[in-house]
């Protein structure tokens, strides 16, 4: 319905001026399905020993850094996107064909495409380490990713990969059709070391204590109300942020209150009234910035009433007021969805196509979804609520219970 940041996270932030550089370099944008958010803010204290890092609240912290267990506080926290790292990284503010500018070789130094977008071959970076010494090696990148293909719990891009081999310093990963598109999710997944996974158990319930990456940070020390991460000994480049804290808050509101008095550096939350009460208030030193990589959805139950029924997901969309909600449940700070694609300018204008798209309403057009209903032998009953056959149109709307501003939004 409106602009969000990437893969989810909240409207997260830039830390302050005498950290940008160091932070950035350590923290930016991860292919792995755990990395940092994309967009940020930041308070005063930039310039201490410790960045502290707030990217979600959770409402209980649990020990596990499994990049693939999308419901763990952790993951959405972003930190283990800073232990555990992807092939490529990439640019998801400006994204593009050209290294260096749309994405980064990571722990590949390179990547082929072959027989007509079925395969891609990477080249793999020699000298790396895994986090307890060991070396990280094509076997493990080749273990990664038929895990993806074995079992569909992990393998949360959906990715169709029909086979994994490697030959030499390379690895080669083929696929049922082609994937030219699909680079990001291919080449941002996290690699895991063999070593350890493989004599894990079930990869989707492996809980993930004291993880083995070869990112640049290490577990330190672990609490309920708190963990921070070191700089990993064996990483191949340098890790200018020499600690990162990440603690729990349990709402926005709380973690908003520390952003302002100074005691978080970056967070990734929505942020009531943003520009007037920190950005402008320190202008030099608090930064907002939002990355619109990723688009506020309703996703319908397919299998239940009443959302299973065609009719009734077009009145919503009709229904809804795009407008409304980017103004006021997003405080401003997101732009409505104009195209159904829901493919967002200037981040996706690259994929967008020279063809037009197709439209969707900005404001609510009630009678249009009255009329969609009716035409589907949809009528008011004596409450004053459509119903079909004497079933009325009735359901529930879930979201994460920290995140007031998807309350605000659902109520819109």
């Amino acid at each position: 319905m409106s602009n969000r940041a990437h893969r989810g996270r909240r409207l997260a932030a830039v830390a302050a001026v005498g950290f940008l550089a160091a932070g950035i370099a350590a923290c930016g944008s991860s292919g792995s399905s755990s990395s940092g958010s994309a967009s940020g803010t930041s308070s005063s204290s930039g310039t201490s020993a410790t960045m502290v890092m707030e990217s979600s609240p959770e409402t209980t912290m649990t020990q596990n850094f499994n990049p693939w267990a999308t419901t763990a506080p952790i993951y959405g926290m972003g930190a283990d996107g800073l232990i555990y790292e992807p092939l490529i990284q990439f640019n998801l503010a400006a994204p593009g064909p050209t290294e260096g500018k749309g994405w980064y070789p990571w722990l590949a130094t390179s990547y082929t495409w072959g027989n007509s977008g079925k395969s891609i071959t990477f080249a793999i970076r020699q000298g790396v380490k895994w986090n307890d010494g060991q070396a990280f090696t094509p076997a493990d990148v080749v273990y990664t990713y038929n895990l993806m293909k074995s079992d569909p719990k992990v393998n949360i891009y959906g990715l169709q990969i029909s086979s994994v081999s490697a030959s030499g310093n390379n690895v080669t990963v083929t696929f049922p059709s082609a994937q030219y598109a699909n680079l990001e999710n291919i080449a941002g997944l996290a690699i895991v070391p063999k070593h350890i996974w493989s004599t894990a158990g079930e990869a989707s319930a492996y809980t993930d204590a004291s993880p083995v990456g070869t990112g640049p940070y290490v577990l330190s020390n672990y609490t309920s109300q708190g963990f921070t991460l070191v700089p990993n000994k064996y990483y191949w480049q340098p890790v200018p942020v020499k600690k990162v804290y990440f603690p729990a808050y349990t709402t926005n509101t709380a973690a908003t209150n520390a952003l302002f008095s100074g005691q978080i550096v970056w967070t990734g939350n929505f942020i009531q009234g943003l520009k007037q009460n920190f950005v402008d208030k320190n202008p030099a030193q608090h930064i907002g910035w939002e990355n619109p990589g990723a688009t506020n959805v309703l996703i319908p139950n397919m299998t239940t009433w009443p959302t299973n029924q065609l009719a009734v997901r077009q009145a919503i969309s009709a229904a809804i007021d795009r407008t409304a909600i980017g103004n006021q449940g997003e405080d401003g700070q997101e732009g409505p969805i104009s195209s159904a694609s829901g493919l967002t300018a200037p981040i996706f204008t690259p994929w967008a196509g020279s063809g037009s798209q197709a439209t969707e309403n900005l404001t609510a057009d009630p009678a249009t979804a009255a009329s969609i209903l009716t035409k589907a032998g949809y009528k008011k009953d004596s409450a004053g609520f459509y119903a079909l056959n004497g079933k009325e149109v009735s359901l529930k709307i879930e979201d994460p219970a920290a995140y007031t501003d998807y309350a605000q939004d659902d109520q819109i």
